[in-house]
């Protein structure tokens, strides 16, 4: 099974992908966790952030996906993904797949705290010089930080309700 998890710099991917992570190792699942910034900084650190690059790099998550599947892991993705069509593609390649799209509250994200303010690269911001606009995922969540607890039951929910089919 693979659960992509996607959304704009800040707006949580993580966070709920490690969730997620947790709720399966508690049951001593088989499961790999790629965070897009991660997989960025020691895989795909031959890239930049130009929209080639980036369909690059979700190319190699989506391989590294499929190599896990194979293997009988449960790949959980956190990662921008800003290409519908590597989207729909997913839905065709894996017999399992779980796409939850997460949005800001209002979309003013906290662009501060990401990767690329860090960095002083002020272009190439998803959400911002980027578009993004993800196609209708399973499960499509807003999430302001404060309701953390129901949107992560919104997603095991939906986990659950898939992986039994």
């Amino acid at each position: 099974m693979v659960i992509w998890i996607l959304g704009k710099s800040g707006v949580g991917k993580t966070f709920y992908a490690t969730k997620v992570f947790n709720y399966f190792k508690n049951k001593n699942k088989k499961i790999f966790l790629i965070d897009g910034d991660e997989f960025r900084k020691y895989i795909s650190n031959d890239l930049g952030y130009s929209k080639k690059d980036r369909k690059i790099n979700t190319l190699r998550i989506r391989n590294f996906c499929n190599y896990l599947v194979n293997e009988d892991f449960i790949a959980i993705a956190a990662i921008q993904s800003i290409f519908p069509a590597i989207q729909r593609e997913n839905k065709k390649i894996f017999k399992k797949y779980i796409q939850i799209n997460i949005r800001p509250k209002n979309d003013e994200i906290a662009y501060k705290k990401s990767y690329f303010f860090k960095k002083n690269i002020k272009r190439n911001i998803v959400g911002k010089d980027l578009k993004f606009s993800p196609i209708k995922g399973d499960l499509n969540i807003i999430n302001d930080h404060k309701n953390y607890k129901m949107n992560l039951k919104l997603i095991l929910d939906v986990i659950r309700k898939k992986s039994i089919k």
